[in-house]
């Protein structure tokens, strides 16, 4: 596959072995996601970003936000995320949160991290989709 047209960043123990990549469904209807992380969100814990939240929006799943990136992609040619990653609501059974970015010409990364680890990875923020 050209680099161009690589979408799903590929390596070993990969994120798809997860219950949240394989389990879960995008059910039939509209989806408004942001195309940008939450705003003042990076460098703060999962807590902290969700308190940046409004009332109408809810911080989406992995199979949601991924759906939504690559038909975007596939769409426009556009890569949305392409320099953070954004945390989902999902967790993975060690309980690390799921998160999707970094989409550039080596495909879509979709790994998790620890809720709390934050001035280490800086590059993550928050995901969010109107109820």
């Amino acid at each position: 596959m050209s680099e161009k047209m690589r979408i799903f960043h590929s390596y070993k123990d990969a994120w798809y072995d997860a219950p949240f990549a394989k389990d879960e469904k995008v059910g039939l209807c509209w989806y408004l996601v942001r195309k940008t992380a939450v705003e003042n969100s990076f460098a703060k814990t999962f807590d902290d970003q969700r308190r940046l939240l409004g009332p109408e929006n809810e911080v989406p799943r992995a199979c949601e936000l991924t759906y939504t990136v690559v038909l975007y992609f596939m769409t426009t040619g556009e890569r949305l995320f392409e320099g953070n990653g954004v945390r989902c609501i999902d967790l993975a059974p060690d309980g690390s949160r799921a998160w999707v970015g970094h989409f550039d010409c080596n495909g879509l990364q979709i790994f998790t991290q620890d809720d709390n680890e934050h001035s280490e990875h800086s590059h993550l923020g928050l995901s969010s989709v109107r109820k």
